[in-house]
């Protein structure tokens, strides 16, 4: 819907062109934008009554559009303005409501009828040509398409503008009353959209900024271009943007966080399927990484960038080490010995959210018929259980587990390690492969469906897979974020 606000001239306006309609709320009319003598809608007695809707039809084979196309439109508008301030129309058999004598006689004309109506009722009759009579006369319905709104005046948009801008005084000066607007309440400290933090002021004055993506409320999304007044102005005073939801996940006060070390901004242009099919370019803002402290606990949020070259825009958070002190530090600290010993002597690493992969040098050759996801024990003449490999689930703290595959029983120094494609559940992280090996001696990644695939192409008989050591990530803790992360 093309809604716009005029705030020097404190009307609505709802479409384009010649169909385009005002709403002027103060004088209680609605009118055509270019023809301001047509009345399309107009409050009387305590609602609003509308035009009916003009014919129109944009035509089918072989003939052309017919009707009052300016006049259907005008009238679609008039509603949709109605429902955008929650007001409930009732609609009367004319088209122009600015002729008021001929509206006066319709009245008096309908009051005729009902008198006319009652007198017959008292004598029992049934009074003919009354029906034709009767159509004569002004007709006012409740239109369906607000029947379900409350009846009266509706939102005055531009009092609820001005009501939040008396909010943003209270906020930004951090004196005066608790002020109430839209779906916010604004306090000098604080500011709450329903249960939600938006931003707060803590005891050195400093405001820290909810920067999770919130809801717009429907005024915002109407009359705001769908935009946060209230979030744009706070942003432009907050001295540090967190999503809070982050720090609600890990169960912490929001009031008691402090801000060690904060990253530069960032936008990333990701690649997003669209609606009915293809993909497009995306803009994600991020506000940056940040090392926070919270009762003497130290935590790290990013993005991780490895995902972000498939696409998948992944804000992770984690408790670390208390003994950090900066973003390099906490990243450091998130690396097993292990790991950095393997890097240092120029082991190949790979990684995948919270999991580390150490390459070895070895590998296994299976039998894809028999060998591949064999669920079913097979054992050899002596009863001894034949290896196999089949996928298997990990999971590291509370953050969702990840699929992958293990041998067995082809070694206790093969057993432990890991091989095939590592998929994550959620889809957090793109797919990793592990590698296998080709008939050439060449080692090729390996595609997500592959070892589905193995199984059910028979020309495949035997797959050469390299073996690697699983080792997780040393944070203290990590948490699954709850909505969105700007």
């Amino acid at each position: 819907m093309s809604f716009k606000m005029l705030q020097k001239e404190r009307v609505l306006t709802s479409g384009t062109g010649s169909d385009r309609v005002v709403l002027d709320f103060d004088s209680g009319l609605i009118y055509k934008y270019q023809n301001p003598e047509h009345i399309t809608g107009v409050f009387e007695n305590g609602r609003w009554i509308v035009v009916q809707k003009a014919y129109y039809s944009t035509g089918g084979w072989g003939s052309g559009a017919s009707g009052d196309r300016d006049g259907h439109h005008a009238h679609q508008n008039t509603i949709d303005l109605l429902k955008a301030i929650r007001a409930r129309a009732f609609e009367a058999n004319i088209s122009d409501l600015s002729d008021l004598g001929r509206i006066n006689k319709m009245i008096q004309h309908a009051a005729k009828v009902k008198s006319l109506k009652a007198a017959a009722e008292k004598l029992g009759l049934e009074p003919g040509g009354l029906s034709d009579f009767e159509e004569n006369g002004l007709k006012i319905t409740s239109n369906f398409r607000t029947r379900e709104l409350p009846k009266g005046r509706g939102t005055d948009v531009f009092k609820t503008l001005d009501k939040m801008k008396e909010a943003l005084e209270v906020f930004t000066s951090a004196k005066g009353r608790a002020v109430k607007v839209d779906t916010y309440t604004v306090y000098p400290n604080l500011i709450q959209q329903g249960k939600i933090v938006v931003a707060f002021r803590d005891g050195n004055g400093k405001v820290f900024m909810n920067s999770q993506v919130l809801h717009l409320s429907n005024f915002e999304n109407n009359f705001l271009g769908s935009e946060s007044m209230i979030q744009n102005e706070v942003k432009k005073i907050a001295a540090y943007s967190i999503p809070f939801n982050v720090l609600e996940a890990a169960s912490l006060k929001i009031s008691e966080t402090k801000i060690l070390e904060q990253g530069p901004e960032e936008t990333f242009e990701i690649k997003v399927p669209k609606k009915y099919g293809g993909t497009e370019m995306q803009s994600r803002h991020f506000t940056g990484a940040l090392l926070l402290e919270n009762s003497g606990r130290k935590f790290l949020m990013d993005l991780d960038r490895i995902e972000i070259a498939h696409n998948i825009f992944n804000v992770f958070f984690v408790e670390v080490s208390s003994s950090v002190t900066s973003i390099v530090e906490a990243y450091e600290s998130m690396k097993p010995d292990e790991v950095k010993q393997a890097e240092a002597n120029g082991i190949e690493v790979r990684r995948q959210g919270e999991w580390f992969f150490v390459a070895t040098d070895k590998t296994i050759t299976i039998d894809v018929e028999s060998q591949l996801e064999s669920y079913q024990r097979r054992e050899d003449d002596e009863g001894a259980i034949l290896p196999y490999i089949a996928s298997a689930q990990v999971a590291h703290g509370k953050g969702r587990p990840n699929d992958l595959y293990k041998p067995f029983n082809f070694g206790a120094d093969l057993d432990s390690l890991v091989c095939g494609v590592v998929t994550h559940r959620g889809r957090e992280h793109a797919p990793l492969s592990l590698d296998h090996i080709d008939e050439d001696g060449h080692i090729v990644k390996l595609q997500e469906n592959d070892m589905s695939r193995y199984r059910m192409d028979q020309r495949i008989k035997t797959r050469t897979l390299r073996l690697w050591k699983l080792v997780p990530n040393t944070t203290v803790s990590n948490f699954t974020i709850q909505g969105d992360v700007d």
